[in-house]
């Protein structure tokens, strides 16, 4: 919708009706969408079993 502002990294599910402002690394769904998940949270297990790209992540991350 007009005068959305969706974060950097943020997941938006099929068929949402987003209308306002969400942070980076937002999970978002429904109507009207809400917050439902940081990815930072759910990223955690996958850096966890390839600890070699920490350093890309956290270079995305700070940008």
């Amino acid at each position: 919708m007009p005068n959305t502002q969706i974060g950097k990294g943020c997941i938006v599910a099929a068929y949402s009706y987003v209308q306002g402002s969400f942070p980076d690394f937002s999970i978002i769904k429904g109507n009207p969408a809400i917050i439902v998940g940081n990815l930072k949270e759910k990223d955690k297990a996958f850096l966890k079993e390839h600890p070699d790209l920490n350093p890309f992540y956290d270079d995305w991350v700070e940008e």
